[in-house]
């Protein structure tokens, strides 16, 4: 039995691997799998969606013992129990009686995860926007996006993370949650918060059901409003994380860390703290909104080392992991999410979008795997570190540093 992450994207010639851990359990305990987990078996193994919005591997054994839904764990890996168990794939409760959400897909390596842009419309001009060049105000048809949303179950993709622009924008946000949740499909949404105190009660009810709501928090009262050049959004935002906390309703912050809000960090978790959520911490890219104005990169493991330990703030930085579990896949994460703007072009690259291939719609899942194959195998002959790594050579199982990275920069 083997259960690990999927994916991490530290490079593992940077890090040190942490291997699973073998040893039986050793407790009579008995689990049971939770409701809200989503099983994709593929050829040799399969994925497990999890509610905590992590992505685990597991053999053909481990899966056929899920789909049982009950699960002795005296004599299986320790370390496959623990992760099943952080993850909340097994409770130690008994759930009422359910049919388990298992998908079968024809190839391995599909991706899991897609951003949706719903509209390239937005009511903010945020500084370091990734989007900044897409957002021209276009809104797709509701017909266009249910669409893609299907096509996208069909390409094994079953994490949704509903984006833009701002998806509160639209009327008809509630006929796109509704549409994911008939289907059985995880989703999470993304928004500045600014309609959050005035949204329907339908959509209030909707995110009930959701892996959550994440909040895009880049400062501070005044700095978080200049930097999304937006006077008085946080205000708003503060009024609708009142609503969304009596309605139970998951919270997380995104938080892109740069020289124009690094003060603001401390008030930040603060604020995590006082939701009783965290703060996840992104590293500037230098791209879009932030190449195009210059914003500066601030290195927060030297500025505030302690903070990165700190239970409401989930560390990003990749280079402060000196050690990571084992997993299946690691490197950049091309093959693991995917974007699909509001006309519906793929990009490979969620950060990159210079990067446009053709309509969503023209994919097969072998089609999308060799084309994210091709891109991983040219990006990785682009430096000289991963042109001959020994971790690919049956199979793509790493792939490479971020192509925004300093280290991809430097050639390793």
């Amino acid at each position: 039995m083997k259960v690990v992450s999927l994916h991490h994207l530290r490079a593992p010639c940077k890090t040190e691997i942490r291997k699973m851990d073998e040893t039986p359990f050793g407790q009579a305990e008995v689990f049971y799998l939770n409701p809200k987990v989503i099983i994709r078996k593929g050829v040799t193994g399969g994925t497990i969606f999890t509610p905590e919005m992590a992505f685990l591997y597991a053999d053909s054994e481990s899966l056929e013992l899920l789909a049982g839904k009950v699960i002795k764990a005296k004599d299986l890996p320790n370390g496959a129990i623990t992760i099943l168990c952080d993850t909340k794939v097994i409770l130690p409760q008994k759930p009422e009686d359910f049919q388990p959400t298992i998908f079968h897909v024809e190839h391995d390596a599909l991706p899991t995860q897609v951003l949706l842009d719903v509209t390239a419309a937005c009511n903010c001009d945020c500084f370091t926007c990734y989007h900044k060049t897409d957002l021209d105000s276009y809104v797709p048809s509701l017909a266009e996006v249910l669409q893609r949303i299907e096509k996208l179950k069909d390409l094994g993709v079953y994490q949704f993370e509903i984006t833009g622009g701002e998806p509160f924008i639209r009327g008809d946000l509630n006929i796109i949650l509704q549409k994911l949740l008939d289907l059985k499909l995880h989703f999470y949404v993304v928004t500045n918060g600014e309609f959050l105190a005035e949204t329907n009660p339908e959509i209030i009810s909707l995110l009930r059901h959701s892996l959550g709501l994440c909040i895009s928090l880049d400062g501070y009262g005044q700095v978080h409003d200049q930097n999304r050049q937006r006077p008085g959004l946080f205000a708003k935002i503060l009024k609708g994380l009142e609503r969304i906390r009596k309605d139970n309703i998951r919270i997380l912050f995104i938080s892109t860390m740069n020289e124009l809000n690094v003060d603001c960090f401390p008030q930040m978790v603060r604020l995590a703290e006082e939701y009783g959520t965290t703060v996840h911490l992104r590293p500037t890219i230098m791209a879009g909104g932030a190449q195009l104005n210059g914003v500066k990169n601030v290195n927060l493991a030297q500025r505030f080392p302690h903070y990165l330990q700190d239970p409401h703030v989930r560390n990003g930085l990749l280079a402060t992991r000196t050690k990571i579990a084992e997993a299946r896949y690691y490197g950049c994460g091309i093959r693991k999410r995917i974007s699909v703007d509001a006309r519906g072009a793929l990009f490979p690259c969620v950060m990159d979008r210079s990067r446009a291939w053709g309509d969503i719609m023209a994919y097969d899942q072998q089609s999308i795997l060799q084309e994210l194959d091709r891109e991983t195998t040219d990006f990785l002959n682009l430096n000289k570190m991963c042109r001959n790594c020994s971790y690919n050579k049956e199979e793509i199982l790493c792939g490479g540093f971020c192509r925004f990275s300093q280290v991809f920069r430097k050639g390793g």
